[in-house]
């Protein structure tokens, strides 16, 4: 009994030895085990870090949109606040070849203003403009052959009773004839306009003749891309008016002529040109210039130094080709000749050319681009 007790007793220890052996056996088989998984399991990535998109740049309002009406004429406005001659060219930088441009045109070229009240030979300087209600005045049919004579058409042309053609009280330099129709709110422009009794080569075969004719629109920004101006712009856009003068604001770009203009290349918002220049330094049509902040105005006449705020704060396109950098205007009985005459003082070189470009919405329209990001 005691043997099988003390037999039975050391069988228990013997066991629960084994039992121990086995259970830390099976411990170690189970922790590989789970290493091995673990080893064979696809790794677990950290979580991303936290990434915030960057900010969007709010467009703002491009710096360019001027508040407020131009003046109009007969009711109608002349052309929408987002017109390229509405705009403010103040903030546009200077264009980087500047001074290569200002230099080849000449700095010591004069500003002349191209309106007069005074009358010189029969003419006063300036391109007066007629205005009409289309749907009672009389029309003409005018014998018009565009593209130096390549294209030919007839334009049934409502007509004041006594036209305005430039230079009045007579004919002279490029005889343009402006008319507002305040019925449709357009401006018809026609180049050398003459009448069967002045048309001495018979170009408009007894019909009244033109060389070039334009019809724009004082509501839009659109355009068929046909001017009496080389830059087939509208005389009307950039013209100086004695009205805007005596209110003390010129709230547009003023266009200007000069001699000297590179061939073959046209800058927005011109789009033609009769450029023959082949310096490449020469101003392309349409260039847009600004008058220097440091430029001293003081001395001007009172009506002289509202063209000049203008020229500071709207600029000078240049849209045709012409004797000297002449400034485009209305003559009228009012204006002070020699008030205008001090404009001479200032020259090409206290001007800067400006660069356009960003202010464009297509080459083919004369919107403006109405918001800048960032």
């Amino acid at each position: 009994m005691i043997r099988i007790t003390d037999h039975g007793a050391r069988t228990s220890a013997a066991g629960r030895q084994v039992r121990k052996q086995r259970t830390a056996l099976s411990g170690l088989a189970i922790a590989a085990a789970a290493l091995l998984v673990a080893g064979c399991a696809p790794p677990v990535d950290d979580p991303p870090p936290s990434r915030t998109a960057p900010p969007v740049a709010e467009p703002t309002v491009a710096p360019w949109i001027t508040d407020g009406e131009r003046l109009g004429i007969g009711g109608c406005p002349l052309f929408p606040p987002d017109h390229a001659w509405r705009a403010s060219i103040a903030s546009l930088p200077v264009h980087d070849r500047s001074d290569e441009m200002i230099e080849t045109t000449g700095r010591s070229l004069p500003v002349r203003g191209g309106f007069t009240a005074g009358v010189w030979e029969g003419s006063r300087s300036g391109i007066p403009t007629n205005t009409v209600d289309g749907s009672t005045a009389r029309r003409i049919d005018v014998r018009v052959t565009y593209d130096y004579g390549r294209t030919d058409a007839h334009l049934d042309y409502p007509l004041p009773e006594n036209p305005r053609f430039e230079g009045w009280p007579g004919k002279a330099w490029d005889v343009h004839l402006v008319t507002v129709d305040t019925e449709r709110c357009e401006v018809r422009e026609l180049l050398n306009v003459r009448t069967p009794e002045d048309d001495f080569w018979g170009f408009g075969g007894g019909h009244w003749y033109a060389d070039s004719a334009g019809t724009f629109d004082l509501t839009t920004n659109e355009t068929d891309g046909w001017g009496t101006t080389a830059a087939n712009s509208s005389l009307l856009a950039g013209l100086i008016r004695f009205d805007e003068v005596a209110a003390g604001r010129i709230d547009h770009a003023i266009t200007a002529t000069l001699e000297t203009i590179l061939a073959d290349e046209v800058v927005w918002p011109a789009m033609g040109t009769d450029g023959r220049s082949t310096d490449p330094d020469a101003m392309p049509m349409g260039t847009w210039l600004r008058l220097r902040d440091d430029v001293d105005v003081s001395h001007l006449g009172p009506q002289a130094q509202v063209v000049a705020r203008a020229l500071r704060e709207h600029g000078v396109i240049i849209n045709d080709t012409g004797p000297g950098f002449v400034l485009q205007g209305e003559p009228d009985l009012r204006w002070d000749d020699e008030d205008i005459r001090t404009l001479r003082t200032l020259a090409m070189g206290d001007f800067e050319v400006v660069d356009a470009s960003e202010m464009m919405v297509s080459p083919d329209s004369y919107q403006l681009r109405t918001t800048r990001s960032g």
